[in-house]
């Protein structure tokens, strides 16, 4: 008899436990998800023209609860605030087709100077003249100079152009646009 009385006892005990943490109903839940979704919806849908009618500084964060319930008013931003530039397809295209022309004229130059260069060595062995030797081995130092600083020059352009790829990778510009 015991037995059945702890028995019972537990049963009791289980559902007085059990009930009370069943948590909300469905049609409960159902209505606060209608609330919170109702809520959501009221603020404004920003558009890409409402965008492109902002002046300054964009931020998509939301005011703190106590700045909005005081009503306070920003001031707007100043007129000098520079605006980052549209960098659309064709600028893209633009960029990269100058900085790759860049580099093939700096490359056109080099080759170029290369020819004089050699042409002048030619000339330099053909020479018997001491004088007009001594006068063509100063005009192969300066084509060498010359050629030295159009070296720089292709290097500087071949860096200017990985640093325009470099950006449009971190812009996640579509590859195609710089070909």
């Amino acid at each position: 008899m015991k037995r059945v009385i702890k028995l019972v006892f537990f049963v009791f005990l289980v559902e007085g436990l059990v009930l009370p943490a069943t948590g909300q109903s469905l049609a409960e839940v159902a209505r606060t998800e209608k609330d919170r979704r109702a809520k959501a919806a009221e603020g404004k849908v920003i558009t890409q023209s409402d965008l492109q009618n902002l002046k300054g500084a964009v931020s998509t964060a939301r005011p703190p609860a106590s700045e909005k319930a005081a009503g306070e008013t920003k001031p707007a931003p100043s007129a000098g605030v520079a605006r980052k530039p549209v960098r659309d397809e064709t600028y893209w295209r633009g960029a990269a087709d100058q900085a790759r022309g860049a580099e093939k004229a700096a490359e056109n130059k080099i080759a170029s100077q290369q020819l004089a260069l050699n042409d002048l060595w030619n000339r330099f062995y053909r020479e018997d003249q001491f004088n007009e030797r001594q006068r063509l081995q100063m005009e192969i130092q300066k084509a060498r100079e010359d050629l030295a600083r159009s070296r720089a020059d292709l290097a500087a352009a071949q860096q200017d152009l990985a640093k325009l790829e470099l950006e449009a990778r971190k812009e996640s510009v579509p590859p195609g646009w710089l070909r």
